[in-house]
Formats: structure tokens, C-alpha cells, sequence
């Protein structure tokens, strides 16, 4: 089951999960998996006791796909294809994408888009697609940065230029940060809104290329 879908039929219906629940309990037999990317919500939907499907699955975060993987694929799809992508442009998209599924894809459509027939992708058309992803994510961004608190922008400034521990003090001091108990609060906002991810105290932005666009839209 797909579990974004799922969440948005579940407010039509409150009682679809109930249903769900009890037709899963009377298959035994049947292996039921469900895939989502939203953290907070697959959290509390195994999580919450009041929720239907407390502790009714062992929850995985399947993370990002190593870069090793990630080239292989990528290469065998432009060659299949007619066209080429030399290794160095391999690693300047990882390293944009870090990995992410959704976010490499794009990136690499894009750059399929301007590598011509018989042509060898480079590091330059990897910039003038990374260019092409961003004035398509522009509107989705510009929508993101007006619903952010102005506690909430200064944080996504500082981590745009340096992920790190926002709450350490030589943090907040080197990007002019308000204090922790304000910092926290941004910050759990926009892990909330999946914006932002946490590892124990090291947080980085975890929204594909919004990082980027930061930095060239708004500055830091």
C-alpha cells in the first residue's frame, strides 16, 4: 500500500483504516507492505495508539542508494538510449542528489533532455540541467519559503550553506541564529514538514535540491 495515497483517502473516509485493519486481521497467510515518504505520518500511523494500525507493522527507513549502484544504472540508461554520460558528470549529479531516488531521476531526466543523440553528457550540462530543475521547482519552493516563519528561513539559510548542529552554540553564533529554545522550535517545524532531517544533533535539508535553490534564490 501506498501510504501518501492512503492518508489522503483515510481523511475522507475515517473509517477506511478501521476496515482495513480488520480484513488484514483475517488473513494471516497474506504479507502486507507499505511504502510512504513521509516520516511523520508513517510514524504516527504505526506509532499512535489511537491509530488503527498501532504496532501492526516493523517500521524500515529505507534510506538513499549508494552511489556505486546509483552510476552503474545510470550510464546503462543513456547508453540504451543513444546517448553517453561521462563519469564525472556521474559524480557531480550524486553529488547534487546525494542518492535520493526521486531527486537523481529528475536530475538526470533533465540532463537526458539536453545531451544530444550520440553526445557524452559533461559536468556543463549537468549545471544547465540542474538550472532547468530548479526554475521547474521554483513555484513548489517559492510556496515553501512564504509558508516559513522568519525563524524558519534564517535556519534553512544556514543549513543551505552549512549543514550542521543548529542548536550547538558556535553554530548558532557563526549564522546569527536566534536562541535554542527558538531554534528548536523552527526546526521541529520543519522537520514536520519533512523539509529538514535530524541525526541526532547534526540536521541537513533533506528536500531535494531546495538547498540549492536557497542559495541561488534567496542567498545566505
Amino acid at each position: 500500500l501506498i501510504l501518501d495515497e492512503f492518508q489522503e483517502i483515510a481523511d475522507i473516509d475515517r473509517d477506511l483504516p478501521k476496515l482495513m485493519r480488520a480484513v488484514f486481521q483475517r488473513q494471516p497467510e497474506v504479507a502486507h507492505v507499505y511504502l510512504g515518504s513521509k516520516r511523520h505520518m508513517m510514524r504516527r500511523i504505526f506509532s499512535d495508539e489511537n491509530e488503527p494500525f498501532w504496532r501492526s507493522a516493523k517500521q524500515m527507513e529505507l534510506g538513499v542508494i549508494a552511489a556505486e549502484q546509483f552510476a552503474g544504472y545510470l550510464a546503462d540508461r543513456f547508453e540504451a538510449t543513444g546517448r553517453r554520460i561521462r563519469p564525472e558528470a556521474v559524480d557531480r549529479l550524486l553529488s547534487i542528489t546525494r542518492g535520493h531516488p526521486y531527486a537523481t531521476q529528475e536530475l538526470a531526466y533533465f540532463l537526458w533532455q539536453v545531451t544530444r543523440a550520440r553526445q557524452a553528457a559533461d559536468v556543463g550540462l549537468v549545471e544547465e540541467a540542474l538550472a532547468a530543475v530548479l526554475r521547474s521547482e521554483h513555484a513548489h519552493f517559492s510556496l515553501v519559503w512564504g509558508r516559513a516563519s522568519s525563524a524558519q528561513r534564517t535556519l534553512l539559510q544556514a543549513l543551505a550553506r552549512q549543514p550542521g548542529h543548529p542548536l550547538s552554540a558556535a553554530y548558532r553564533r557563526r549564522f546569527m541564529l536566534a536562541g535554542p529554545s527558538t531554534v528548536q522550535k523552527a526546526l521541529e517545524a520543519l522537520e514536520r514538514e519533512e523539509l529538514v532531517a535530524r541525526d541526532g544533533g547534526f540536521a541537513e535539508i533533506s528536500e531535494p535540491f531546495l538547498a540549492e535553490w536557497i542559495r541561488r534564490e534567496v542567498g545566505s
